[in-house]
């Protein structure tokens, strides 16, 4: 495990829970693992991304575990992973780039992130970045 830290997240129901992030870089490639603090599953969320030249998410897995969505642990997961590689984080296109595009609902997402204010969207790329 690389740097890690608890935060909280806000669930659509307005609830906050709180996880345990972390983020571990394995050449050109960085992961952020999420799990339940004191608990028995190994991580209950991944985001991977591209760090070669720009952070770019290219997969949010919730790994299946559909009691874990909806409480905005993917938004805190692209923040965290800002905030820890000390850069802007940027969204695939819609258009299939290098085998990868956005799906609808890392869309949504990237969307909340930017009616919060800590993510802008470049309508001429067709990519959002956080800020």
């Amino acid at each position: 495990m690389g740097k890690s830290e608890i935060i909280d997240c806000k669930g659509r129901d307005g609830m906050s829970r709180s996880f345990l992030f972390d983020i571990e870089r394995q050449g050109s490639l960085a992961f952020v693992r999420v799990h339940i603090p004191g608990g028995d599953w190994d991580h209950v969320f991944e985001l991977t991304l591209d760090v070669g030249n720009r952070a770019r998410v290219i997969l949010m897995n919730n790994l299946g575990m559909l009691e874990y969505a909806g409480l905005g642990i993917p938004d805190e997961a692209i923040i965290f992973a800002s905030k820890i590689l000390g850069r802007k984080v940027i969204s695939n296109t819609k258009n299939f780039v290098a085998g990868n595009c956005r799906q609808l609902n890392a869309t949504k997402v990237w969307e909340r992130l930017r009616v919060q204010g800590r993510a802008v969207y470049d309508m001429g790329l067709d990519i959002y970045l956080t800020k």
